[in-house]
């Protein structure tokens, strides 16, 4: 298995972010998995905007449909 992490945290909760994703990685390891890719953002709690994630997920989506057309 192979995981890219995504963390995301508002600006009052940033120190949170490294909990995160050391939660996260554990977890991966944890299922004999490695980590081929961490994100972190920081974003505002107004605003659903998260350009990192929006990417991460196109990126996700791109790798998952080249791998299924071989």
């Amino acid at each position: 298995m192979c995981a890219a992490l995504y963390a995301c945290v508002s600006m009052h909760d940033q120190y949170t972010l490294a909990m995160q994703i050391d939660a996260m990685r554990a977890c991966a390891i944890q299922q004999h998995g490695t980590v081929a890719d961490t994100v972190e953002e920081v974003a505002s709690d107004a605003t659903d905007q998260r350009p990192k994630r929006q990417v991460r997920l196109k990126t996700t989506t791109q790798r998952v449909l080249s791998l299924g057309g071989s």
